[in-house]
């Protein structure tokens, strides 16, 4: 069975014949002569032939664009885990998650109106908001959740 995989320099073959693979390179302009069952001579033009049976050229812009792909992909999951991670206040870490944000929201009057909440971040961590806690966990909590809009 023939495998075509796009390397910078071409179009690398593997190719397994009789139990052996062979490994090869296709480069713009390659042939190779093959004789026909009528007994002429044809040449072949191996880059298309490698086309035809299915590998595939990327553009610079494809490439450029599939790149730009991956990299976001690395960052997202990056963000996300570093948000689970979360930042340190008053010895515990406090993930940042877009569920914590929200909790931390719905939380936040009545901690400032004096009743102490022992919130649960995403995380399995937990810290006892208060109203002496309160802006001091805000100066530290949010600007760490904020970089991740930057």
């Amino acid at each position: 069975m023939k495998a075509y995989i796009e390397v910078e320099n071409g179009i690398s073959t593997r190719d397994e014949i009789n139990g052996a693979v062979i490994i090869g390179l296709i480069q713009k302009g390659d042939t190779r002569t093959d004789t026909d069952e009528e007994g002429f001579e044809t040449i072949v033009d191996l880059w298309q032939e490698a086309i035809d049976a299915g590998a595939v050229m990327l553009t610079d812009e494809d490439k450029a664009a599939t790149l730009a792909e991956q990299e976001a992909q690395a960052k997202k999951q990056s963000d996300a885990e570093l948000k689970l991670a979360g930042v340190e206040f008053d010895g515990v870490m406090c993930s940042a998650t877009a569920e914590d944000q929200h909790g931390l929201a719905d939380v936040e009057a009545v901690v400032r109106g004096g009743l102490n909440i022992n919130f649960h971040f995403e995380n399995g961590t937990k810290l006892l908001l208060t109203s002496l806690n309160i802006d001091g966990f805000r100066s530290v909590w949010f600007p760490f959740r904020l970089g991740f809009f930057e």
